[in-house]
């Protein structure tokens, strides 16, 4: 077990909260699900972790991120139903499960990264 005292700091956006906080987390195998990897190049930047998650019967009409994804992470968007903004479904916000695909984080992966 790894513990940490941070200090966190919330700023008010337009449309949202953003919580600010060192950029340190664990290493990958403290927080991927067994069997996934995480390439280290991958790796250096922090992942949009703090989201809802929730299926949607149709794209939204202006997705964020939506012009940095190439096509097979737009279907990997589209079979999550549209679950959250596009960005998430990219390779570099990925990690790769023991099948060898690219996959969006899970939930428990979402919530300890």
């Amino acid at each position: 077990m790894i513990e940490a005292t941070v200090e966190l700091f919330i700023r008010e956006r337009e449309e949202f909260l953003e919580l600010v906080g060192p950029g340190w987390r664990p290493p990958a195998d403290h927080w991927l699900d067994r069997g996934s990897t995480w390439s280290t190049s991958e790796r250096q930047h922090l992942l949009n972790s703090l989201v809802r998650w929730t299926r949607r019967r149709k794209a939204p009409q202006q997705p964020r991120g939506i012009e940095l994804c190439l096509p097979h992470e737009l279907d990997r968007w589209e079979k999550s139903q549209w679950a959250c903004n596009s960005y998430h479904f990219r390779d570099s916000n990925c990690p790769v499960r023991r099948s060898g695909e690219h996959e969006a984080l899970s939930v428990r992966e979402r919530e300890s990264s």
